[in-house]
């Protein structure tokens, strides 16, 4: 018999106090309507007497072969949300990854220390992850292969596989050179399936589409810098004659990769890139062959961009962005999870810290600059945080389900706040250089607890 305890809380449940709250089942939370409820474990679902699963002192019993049935797990305890006339087990969250992750949970090695983030959220919220790749799933049998990690099996805890049904909810986290493409054949693969919900809903943001959504809402419209597909030399041209300085992004690459800032010097044109230990300086006198520059990362990116650059407020003489995460929480409602600004190298035309770029927090970035507090009345931060979360909405409203958006965002000198680009799949490496352990634990929690939230709420 597997011991239950909720975790959980319906939205139209009564019973369950708050998300977390700990309650007994008793014969009160069901429906006198029905004599049957259905047991739920991920996709897979049984429709069984509810007498049957009524325990001593009104616990919850699973009978064998329904647990059979369902493809359990032997685990002590898992979670449960009751409510009506069903039971959810766990829930079961789905944590797709790459192959080769998936490889070295095989040999039973684990490089990836935020696996361990998401098990000990899962641990507190009763619910159970399972870590699986493209390969592990069973195309039209609802069943995958996954991965879990068994703290029951040793004392330093033992990474295991079994069969599962498909979950329920999916949280993408798979990267690497194939992360994209495997991302798309998920979707593709599980397309027709209402009952799986994978987040975010696509796996990719290119930036002209990004662009051409948020232009939509009058709030966001002004925040954009202006941008444009590039076609032609002639178009690049007449947009740094207009600009003195613009940027040339490739559409749909990240992390700086194949990013050019040009800018009118003298008689000519000053082309900057970076690399990660150095600035790169290509000194032109016309633009004819500009294109030779871009052709590789155009390709691979599926074009490029042009965006007119910002006039960045500089921290101590180096200008600077803001990476703001945004996440849903265990309510379903967008939160500005974490922010860290992102201090270019000298003379670098990017900020990341890959490319040598340093992380300073957002408060002390407020006082230093601007002279202002966080919380200070109409403030600087308080803009951030209203335009980051009308951005995410407006991302989510047109692409669809979205648990946890990147966004880069910056202030110009005059204190004007600017979006420059939204990240579907956002990496946490700018808010993991804080050095803030309650934020590293709260950042990788919030997808755990979005996810629960609708495996119970749908």
């Amino acid at each position: 018999m597997i011991k239950t305890r909720p975790a959980l809380q319906h939205k139209n449940s009564t019973v369950l106090r708050s998300p977390l709250a700990n309650a007994h089942v008793t014969d009160k939370f069901w429906s006198d309507h029905e004599e049957e409820a259905v047991l739920q474990f991920g996709t897979a679902g049984l429709l069984i007497e509810k007498g049957a699963m009524l325990g001593a002192q009104g616990g919850l019993k699973i009978p064998a072969e329904a647990a059979r049935q369902l493809l359990l797990p032997d685990l002590e305890t898992l979670g449960r949300v009751v409510f009506n006339n069903r039971v959810i087990l766990g829930p079961l969250i789905g944590i797709f990854v790459s192959e080769k992750d998936i490889e070295l949970l095989a040999q039973g090695l684990c490089k990836n220390q935020n696996f361990y983030k998401y098990v000990n959220e899962c641990d507190r919220l009763e619910a159970l992850a399972c870590f699986f790749s493209l390969n592990n799933i069973f195309p039209g049998q609802w069943l995958v292969r996954g991965w879990f990690y068994k703290k029951q099996l040793a004392r330093e805890g033992l990474w295991t596989s079994r069969l599962f049904p498909l979950p329920s909810v999916i949280y993408d986290r798979c990267f690497g050179a194939h992360g994209r493409s495997d991302g798309t054949k998920l979707r593709e693969m599980l397309s027709e399936l209402r009952q799986v919900t994978i987040f975010n809903a696509i796996p990719k943001l290119c930036k002209w589409e990004t662009y051409q959504v948020l232009r939509q809402t009058p709030e966001l419209a002004s925040c954009l810098p202006r941008t444009a597909i590039l076609y032609t030399n002639k178009q690049v041209a007449a947009a740094v004659n207009d600009c003195e300085a613009i940027y040339l992004k490739p559409d749909g690459l990240s992390r700086g990769h194949g990013v050019f800032r040009l800018s009118k010097v003298g008689d000519g044109f000053l082309l900057e890139s970076r690399k990660p230990e150095q600035n790169v300086k290509r000194h032109l006198k016309n633009l004819h062959n500009i294109q030779s520059f871009l052709t590789s990362y155009g390709e691979a990116g599926g074009g490029y961009i042009i965006q007119e650059k910002i006039p960045l407020a500089k921290y101590r003489g180096k200008q600077f962005d803001m990476r703001v995460l945004c996440q849903k929480d265990i309510n379903g409602k967008w939160i500005v999870a974490g922010t860290a600004v992102r201090v270019a190298a000298r003379k670098s035309i990017i900020t990341s810290p890959r490319s040598g770029g340093s992380v300073i927090s957002w408060p002390h970035a407020l006082k230093s600059v601007f002279r202002q507090k966080p919380g200070q009345h109409n403030g600087i931060a308080g803009k951030v945080t209203r335009i980051a979360l009308i951005a995410c909405q407006a991302i989510e409203d047109h692409f669809g389900c979205c648990g946890e958006l990147g966004l880069d965002m910056g202030i110009d000198h005059k204190g004007k706040v600017w979006i420059i680009e939204v990240n579907a799949k956002p990496l946490k490496v700018s808010l993991s250089r804080l050095n803030d352990q309650h934020l590293e634990d709260e950042i990788y929690a919030n997808p755990i607890r979005f996810a629960c939230h609708l495996a119970v709420n749908g």
